[in-house]
């Protein structure tokens, strides 16, 4: 299977600050494979700056093989875009009449200093004048034969993205050349992009551990490092469950955040997909793929069906695969896959929830965002759907919002406002609200721009409690609701919201 490979002309089309990132990224990913943490990896700075530094350091990372791309504890990477040749390399690496610093403090060290070029595609000839231009500029210092030199150039860097699929995929977004349906580590959950999207914590205590006998909720950052320890094992199942909404998405991109908690997982190693939408290659044949090649990769599934979920756990268990899999699902059923953590998580807590609301719709206001928030009960997706549907009735008018009648059957008074029709978080506890089978659901009036009543009563959920009711008509659904209460006419354009 080739679906990973680029082409060395691939590489040259990178500009620099991709490139530099490039090799960032590859050096990581080497290192995970090794069972180092990337915290040895730093790297930034401009890459044409003649500053005597380096684009990529790596420091203390014990136990590298030094057949490896990282051939050495103490490395240093000089990363460039244009031609190197023998001369080139030569210049690069000197000062005045002497070698720069940082090559003398990498050969006391007895590391290694690579220079990588994003242009050259090196014969055998070519690779042999860069390494003597390199050698000559070495050639003052005593102790240069403790210094180990090589050249990269952008053959070598096809090869060396061979042995990681995740930042081949990285690389082939940059290019413009994704795969169908698979990304590497980025924002895997639906914030728009111009959105804040920093992970929201508090004391809460909304992630269940299924293992253990007393199911008792934690908080979710205990959550995130329970679940960090345990992907920390190669060949690792975790399945993250819960209702729709809940934010499994969102938990699952925490994992891989060096800001949120303790020992984040290498995001440079990091592969998704949603297997709800077309996958080239699929899900199995990717497995089949990263267990062949011995690759160390967190593959993050969404949307992952338990009898799916079931075959790719037995090919990575059968195998004793390097791979991490971390499945998410709406799943509330008590059937635990083999040799699987199931990890189940419960709505936030109602301030967070308006929090993230506040952030998105800034218009909203905290007495309404509280509101919703608490009418959604904790489900952030039910409330964003809602606040979305609001600011169109705000902001479109009667004629393209929501505007309904309200009857009462003691009376032939009528009187409109918009109203709004949504699905109530309920706990997986709770089977009467299991998914097929009779819920809650809220309705909502709004008038002007407050939230000013609201209803509790019981519809059918259908497609796993998203929103979607077969319309006798057109224009509006009728609710049924117990004797003695209003009907509300929910006009069909609201039908369109899903919990999903």
């Amino acid at each position: 299977m080739t679906f990973f490979e680029l082409e060395s002309a691939d590489i040259k089309s990178l500009n620099d600050g991709d490139l530099r990132e490039l090799v960032a990224r590859l050096v990581e990913a080497e290192l995970v494979q090794h069972g180092i943490p990337t915290s040895c990896v730093t790297w930034g700075g401009a890459q044409e700056a003649a500053d005597g530094g380096l684009d990529v350091s790596v420091k203390s990372a014990n136990g590298v093989s030094s057949t490896s791309f990282v051939p050495r504890e103490r490395t240093g990477y000089q990363v460039k875009k244009h031609l190197m040749g023998k001369t080139a390399c030569f210049k690069e690496m000197r000062g005045e009449d002497t070698p720069k610093a940082i090559i003398a403090e990498l050969a006391s060290q007895s590391g290694a200093y690579i220079i990588v070029s994003g242009y050259d595609d090196c014969s055998d000839k070519m690779l042999s004048e860069r390494l003597e231009g390199m050698k000559n500029a070495v050639f003052p210092l005593t102790n240069k034969e403790q210094l180990h030199l090589d050249f990269y150039g952008r053959d070598r860097l096809c090869t060396w993205l061979r042995r990681h699929p995740s930042v081949a995929l990285w690389t082939r977004s940059r290019l413009g050349k994704p795969l169908t349906g698979w990304r590497p580590y980025e924002r895997w959950a639906a914030t728009p992009p111009d959105q804040n999207d920093d992970f929201l914590i508090d004391d809460h205590p909304c992630v269940i551990d299924t293992s253990d006998s007393s199911k008792e909720p934690q908080p979710i950052l205990a959550g995130i490092q329970l679940v960090r320890t345990r992907l920390e094992t190669p060949g690792s199942i975790v399945r993250i469950t819960g209702l729709s909404g809940v934010g499994k998405t969102r938990f699952a991109q925490a994992l891989f955040e060096t800001k949120i908690g303790d020992a984040a997982l290498p995001h440079s190693e990091a592969i998704y997909a949603d297997l709800g939408e077309n996958l080239t290659p699929t899900a199995s044949e990717l497995v089949t793929y990263l267990i062949a090649n011995d690759i160390a990769a967190y593959l993050v599934l969404d949307n992952c069906p338990p009898d799916v979920h079931r075959t790719l756990q037995q090919q990575v268990a059968a195998n004793q695969a390097k791979l991490r899999l971390l499945t998410l699902e709406y799943d509330i059923s008590d059937d635990k896959p083999e040799e699987t953590r199931v990890i189940h998580l419960e709505p936030s807590s109602e301030a967070t929830v308006s929090v993230l609301l506040q952030r998105r719709f800034p218009s909203l206001g905290r007495v309404n965002a509280d509101r919703v928030a608490e009418f959604a009960g904790g489900n952030a997706r039910i409330s964003q759907g809602s606040t979305s549907l609001r600011r169109l009735a705000s902001s479109s008018g009667p004629c393209a919002c929501s505007t309904s009648l309200i009857s009462s059957p003691s009376s032939q008074a009528c009187m409109s406002t918009n109203w709004l029709l949504i699905p109530r978080a309920v706990s997986s506890s709770d089977k009467r609200h299991a998914p097929a089978k009779p819920g809650r659901w809220l309705v909502l009036a709004l008038t002007g721009s407050v939230w000013s009543s609201a209803m509790t009563t019981r519809f059918p959920l259908r497609n796993d409690q998203s929103m979607l009711l077969t319309l006798p008509a057109p224009r509006s659904a009728y609710a049924q609701v117990p004797a003695g209460k209003p009907a509300a006419s929910i006009d069909s354009a609201l039908i369109g919201l899903s919990t999903r």
